[in-house]
Parts: structure tokens; C-alpha cells; sequence
């Protein structure tokens, strides 16, 4: 029997799917397309009847897949879960096979509850990743074990992105001082809507655990910058997206916003008009800088950074952050062309050289490395880590240059000495099959995530899926991620001590500074 729960805006119809209620694109906030465009969003009217939410429904506006392929490492061979087509990132026909529909009215929800009762479970609320542009949240309709093994009700937020969400027309208007946040300020009605409408899931409202990773953890680290949030979560964990929060951008980003009025012919004294144009056409506007786009402090929701020494700065350093991230963040993250060459001991230093020089995914400095600066820098990489693996070597050296992979390192330190809540941090060492080759395994970006909701698609990968599965619903707990397998302690500016996920997981000193200081001594 399809079960039904009473929201404070009308009754959903979900699917009972052996002993987990899930539910798919629950409306949480009213329509953002026509004249609400960039305009901050408002509650969901109430309906009449019941509203079948049995379906994955709509994802944001963006281009690609929107999160409707999924390969076998985040499906766990059931695709059939999570609603998605099973597949890799080069599949030929994603864009055919996707069984999502992209809309500008994407304010939904999905919860995945153990009980629909009283029992105030704590609540994982996962934010998708994609950066500031594309994705979707179906990851978590697939958590279905770990919801059942840990007793936690788990949700998704569905939230616009790129120009929808923060196209910055504060310059011309100051009824849209707020439309480069507009993405975030969603996610706050969708924690309000949580706040609300969890207990009728058999969660708890006030044990709310907020955690994104790469792009995800991004919003979760705006979110933790945000006052309004203050109320809205206890914790928050932050994977592989260590950002810098409320960097002055409004300059850069009135230029976007120039570029696409003048794409649509639109003047800047006329944005009544933008109310015309269909979804596409906007999305087509911004193709070419779509990546552009992300929050853009109005010093209301979020404000201007007043202290540039702290990157990460956190208005609420009373809530505990778990922060991690991963050995190889950048394979994932691999060409065609990068993908059909392989690295040798022969031509691994000429390879990085010319990457760290390159300035390959962002990895640049104001040094001009040489082949026997790399050459220091490789040999100082095989010590203090222990692998030899020239096609590792690479990727995991050009990682821990990059936000992705040496930003956790940071936001720890920088968390650690503000002081406040604990801070905990974790790194991810565990190799598995590449996405697109599975000849190569990788510690790749996002490769964690999976495996923390017991979502696992390769059997080697069991037991450490079960221990990271046991961290993260301890610290959704109780703010603290000790198991019985081990205490794991909070990281301090004199201890650094991590936990290094592997085939072996163990405490460790933080070695991320050791790797970081071979490139300032090369």
C-alpha cells in the first residue's frame, strides 16, 4: 500500500519499498519562471487532494543529463532506485536515455524515511553538487540502506542554478539585490519547509545535518556563512568543495549579467522584459559562461567577507563541520585525450611539468616549475605517502594544488584556530575503478560519497562503506564521529590529527601540510 503523509501544504502519495517510505518532488516553494524570475522564492500554495510523489520529477534548469545518468559506483548496480539510467559520462545517448525533466519550477524535496511515526529520527539533508550549475539530488532516493541501517531519515533539496540562480541584477535594480543568491535563498525555504513538515516523516527538526560534496559542499559552506540558517541545522559536512565564502564579486558578476541582457536584447533599464522569454532561451543566453555563475554576497542573506585573512570565514562557529576530502579529487575530472595516455616513470615529470605550468583545472601559482623542480616535488610525494604509482602520482599531485583537494586541509586549519564547535576532517585514500575506465582505480572526487550512504557497487568496497557509513551517522548524531571501531578526535592546530579512509582505516597526523609544503620547497 502507497503511503501517505499530511504536509502543512496538502497530502503526497510515495512508495513503500521493503519497509522505506520514499518520496520524490515534493513542491516546497511556489513557481520562480515569469515575473518571480531571480526574485527570491515563496512557500508553496496548498493543494487539494493527494499529489502523487512517486517520481523523481523535475531536476533545475541546466544542460547535460541533469543528474538522470548515473554510473555504476553511485548506483550500486539498482538504477532502478534512484529512477536514473546507469551509465558513464561518455555515453552516447544520456541525452535520450534521461528520465528527468528539467524546469525552472524545480523547488522539490525527497525524503526517505525508515517510519512514518513519532520517533524524531535525526535527518541527513544531501545538497547535490555540480557546482553552481548543473546536478540534481536523485543520490539520495538510493539511499535506502543506510536510511534502514543507521534509523535516519534522509532528503534532497532541489534548488535553481547557473543564471537562474544567480544572474546579479542588483546593479540596475534594487528590487533584484538579492537575484545572485537566489539558488541559496531556496535552499533556506527548503530548510524552512525541512524545519516544518520532517516530523511528519519521523524526523527530527532540530537534529538536522546539512552535507554536500564537491559543488554541494560549496552551498553547504554558504549556508554555514548565511544568519538566516542559524536555526535551521546543527552540523554541517563539507566534502571535496572547500570554497572561499563571500569574496566580493558583485563587479564581476554585473559583467555576466551585462553579457547576457545583451545576448537577449534586453536593456538594463527594461529587466521587466526578462519576464518574457522562455527557460531555453535564457539557458541558451548564458551557454557560454554559464560556469560563471555562482552566490554573489548582497550583504543581506550573505555577507561581504570582513576579515580576508579567514577564507572559509563561518558566522556560526558554534556548529561542528566534518571537512574531507579525496587523494586523486582530479582524475574524475580526465579528457578524452588525458584518459587514452598513460603515465609512466619515463614521461611522468615532463607530463606534470607542463600540467602545473599549464595551470591544468585551475592548479596555477605565480612559480614556473622545471623538470627538476617537479622531479623534487614526485620524490617528496612517493615519501611521505608511499606510492609509486606514476598515473596516481599525477593526478594526486595535481589534486592537492586544487581547491578540491588541499581547500579541506585549509578550512580545517583556518576552523581550527578561530576555535568554536570542533571541527573534524577526514581524507579519503580508497581506490576504485575510474568512471569512464575501469582498468585505473582512484582515491577520484565524489568517489566517497556513495560508499558513505552504503550505496556500493563493488564488493572490496563493503567494509569501508560500512565503517564511513558508521562516521557519518554518529556525527548526524551527536556531533561527533567516533564509532566502536575507533575515537576519532577533532583536528587542532597542534595535533592535525585526520582519519585516512582505506582498505585500512586509521587516525593519522594530518600529511596534507608535508604535501602542500613540497611545492613552496621545489
Amino acid at each position: 500500500m502507497n503511503p501517505i503523509v499530511e504536509l502543512s501544504s496538502g497530502r503526497i502519495m510515495g512508495i513503500d519499498r521493503d519497509g522505506i517510505s520514499v518520496f520524490k518532488s515534493i513542491p516546497y516553494g511556489a513557481p520562480v519562471d515569469g515575473a518571480m524570475r531571480f526574485l527570491p522564492p515563496k512557500k508553496v500554495a496548498p493543494w487539494e487532494g493527494v499529489l502523487d510523489c512517486t517520481e523523481n520529477g523535475v531536476s533545475a534548469m541546466q544542460f547535460g543529463t541533469a543528474g538522470g545518468l548515473l554510473p555504476r559506483a553511485f548506483t550500486g548496480g539498482h538504477p532502478e532506485r534512484f529512477g536514473v539510467v546507469e551509465g558513464n559520462a561518455d555515453s552516447s545517448d544520456k541525452e535520450t536515455s534521461s528520465p528527468v525533466t528539467r524546469s525552472e519550477n524545480c523547488l522539490v524535496a525527497g525524503v526517505l524515511t525508515p517510519g512514518l511515526d513519532d520517533k524524531k529520527r535525526p535527518v541527513l539533508v544531501y545538497i547535490h553538487g555540480g557546482g553552481f550549475s548543473c546536478g540534481a539530488g536523485y543520490l539520495a532516493t538510493g539511499a535506502d540502506d543506510f536510511a534502514k541501517e543507521q534509523d535516519i531519515v534522509v532528503c534532497y533539496l532541489h534548488h535553481r542554478l547557473n543564471v537562474f540562480g544567480y544572474l546579479y541584477l542588483g546593479a540596475f535594480d534594487k528590487k533584484y539585490e538579492s537575484s545572485g543568491m537566489a539558488g541559496m535563498i531556496d535552499l533556506v525555504l527548503g530548510l524552512e519547509w525541512v524545519r516544518d513538515n520532517i516530523a511528519r516523516f519521523g524526523g527530527d527538526p532540530e537534529k538536522v545535518t546539512i552535507l554536500g560534496e564537491s559543488g554541494g559542499a560549496m552551498k553547504v559552506n554558504t549556508l554555514l556563512n548565511m544568519p538566516v540558517t542559524k536555526d535551521l541545522f546543527r552540523y554541517g559536512v563539507v566534502e571535496s568543495g572547500s570554497n572561499v565564502v563571500g569574496v566580493d564579486n558583485r563587479a564581476e558578476a554585473t559583467e555576466a549579467a551585462r553579457y547576457v541582457l545583451n545576448a537577449l536584447g534586453v536593456g538594463e533599464n527594461e529587466l521587466e522584459r526578462l519576464a518574457d522569454f522562455s527557460g531555453d532561451e535564457i539557458l541558451n543566453a548564458a551557454e557560454p559562461i554559464l560556469r560563471a555563475f555562482r552566490p554573489v554576497p548582497d550583504d543581506i542573506y550573505l555577507k561581504i567577507r570582513k576579515h580576508p585573512m579567514f577564507a572559509f570565514e563561518d558566522c556560526a562557529i558554534e556548529r561542528r563541520v566534518l571537512v574531507s576530502s579525496s587523494e586523486d579529487e582530479l582524475a574524475s575530472f580526465m579528457t578524452p585525450e588525458e584518459r587514452a595516455t598513460d603515465r609512466t616513470d619515463e614521461n611522468l615529470i615532463p607530463l606534470l611539468t607542463e600540467a602545473l605550468n599549464r595551470g591544468a583545472f585551475g592548479v596555477k601559482d605565480s612559480k614556473t616549475y622545471t623538470e627538476e623542480m617537479t622531479a623534487k616535488i614526485v620524490e617528496r610525494f612517493k615519501e611521505i605517502t608511499g606510492n609509486t604509482d606514476p598515473e596516481q602520482l599525477y593526478w594526486n599531485i595535481l589534486s592537492s594544488r586544487s581547491t578540491l583537494g588541499g581547500g579541506a586541509y585549509r578550512q580545517a586549519v583556518e576552523r581550527a584556530s578561530i576555535g568554536g564547535a570542533p571541527v573534524f576532517a577526514s581524507y579519503n585514500a580508497l581506490d576504485v575503478p575510474d568512471q569512464n575506465d575501469e582498468r585505473k582505480s582512484f582515491a577520484w572526487h565524489v568517489s566517497d560519497l556513495p560508499l558513505q550512504l552504503r550505496i556500493v557497487g563493488y564488493d572490496f568496497c563493503e567494509p569501508v562503506s560500512r565503517i564511513q557509513s558508521d562516521t557519518l551517522a554518529a556525527f548526524i548524531r551527536t556531533g561527533d564521529p567516533s564509532t566502536d571501531y575507533f575515537k576519532w578526535p577533532a583536528f587542532t592546530i597542534t595535533s592535525e590529527q585526520i582519519v585516512r579512509f582505506d582498505l585500512e582505516t586509521k587516525v593519522v597526523k594530518d600529511y596534507r601540510k608535508e604535501l602542500l609544503k613540497a611545492f613552496e620547497e621545489a
